[in-house]
């Protein structure tokens, strides 16, 4: 906090505290702040630290801002102000303008010829409204051709040079064609395109396009990978309970063997088929996606499906999709509802 505005308002070490925790530690902080709002924050804060008294008065706050907003009027007035002196009523100044001769304005493609960029014009001053001391300078018409070309030498780095000519360049014909002569088009390679959308006849040939083999959709680019993919999604989901309630027999048997006799031997497969089928749903069914959105086909994902996607109640939407895949060589993917074959 200044000394200036301790010994103008007076203050206490407690009310030079407040104030600091306030955010006002100059006269100019108090002057910016309305007399309502100023009140309101100094209160605030001294209810917050607890630094003066509960019933601290507001009329002292209302005269240190009446002391700030005198103190920053008392020096708006003694700044100084510049006096505009009229020269045109100068006799010296009356003198040069009549011994200088007509000016003459600049044209534009005078200006480009010699590069002048406008940055480098200065600024005319009115004589009628200048403060201070001016000096006019008086120039012949040589030395004002002097100038300019100096001018224009030292600026040449700073200005793009405009080009006031438009080169003709010389045109090819080679590259001219007619546009009466018949235009050679390249024949497309021979493709079977109709096949990414529809079918082959013998494909469904005999077969009810309302029932579930009607094979149907977008031919998939990995028909194979995606019916392996199924496949073995379909295992490694039988797998896991069977290789969980098979170990627990196991496990039963050799604890309690005259009650768990039954259980047989070779139930250690299951264990194993769990780990078996887990590598190549990793390696196989889990890199199937769908041709069109580009998700996963036999991962689980927490998300909104589509509502013609195939789905079994408690059983969710990957198991249905697997088995409807393996057994009718077609599929709606879960997340856009497109629907995808595996047969041409």
């Amino acid at each position: 906090m200044t000394q200036e505005m301790i010994q103008q308002l007076n203050l206490s070490p407690e009310e030079q505290e407040l104030l600091k925790l306030a955010g006002f530690e100059t006269i100019e902080d108090i002057e910016q702040w309305e007399l309502s709002r100023f009140i309101d924050k100094v209160q605030k804060t001294n209810k917050t630290h607890d630094i003066l008294q509960s019933d601290f008065s507001s009329a002292n706050l209302q005269r240190w801002w009446n002391i700030a907003s005198e103190s920053s009027s008392e020096q708006e007035e003694e700044l100084p102000t510049a006096d505009f002196i009229n020269y045109e009523l100068d006799p010296e100044v009356l003198e040069m303008i009549r011994n200088a001769p007509v000016a003459e304005a600049l044209s534009a493609r005078t200006l480009a010829e010699k590069n002048v960029p406008v940055s480098a014009i200065p600024i005319a001053v009115l004589l009628t409204e200048a403060s201070g001391d001016i000096s006019v300078r008086v120039s012949t018409k040589s030395q004002e051709k002097t100038q300019i070309t100096s001018l224009a030498t030292s600026a040449v780095s700073h200005v793009n040079s405009i080009s006031l000519r438009k080169k003709k360049e010389d045109i090819d014909l080679s590259r001219i064609k007619n546009v009466d002569a018949p235009a050679e088009i390249a024949p497309l390679p021979k493709k079977d395109f109709n096949l990414v959308t529809t079918t082959r006849p013998e494909t469904n040939k005999g077969v009810s396009p309302d029932s579930r083999g009607y094979i149907r959709g977008v031919l998939h680019p990995k028909p194979v990978t995606v019916w392996w993919g199924a496949l073995l999604t379909l295992f490694a989901q039988f797998a896991v309970p069977l290789g969980i309630v098979s170990m627990a027999l196991l496990l039963l048997k050799d604890q309690k063997q005259e009650a768990f006799a039954w259980v047989p031997a070779w139930f250690f497969v299951f264990p194993i088929s769990v780990f078996t089928f887990g590598i190549l749903y990793l390696t196989i069914s889990h890199n199937c996606s769908c041709c069109i959105c580009g998700q996963k086909l036999f991962v689980p994902k927490n998300c909104l499906k589509n509502k013609k996607a195939h789905r079994i109640a408690f059983l969710g939407y990957i198991f249905p999709i697997a088995l409807h895949t393996v057994l009718f060589r077609w599929f709606r993917c879960s997340h856009c509802g497109t629907s995808m074959r595996l047969k041409k």
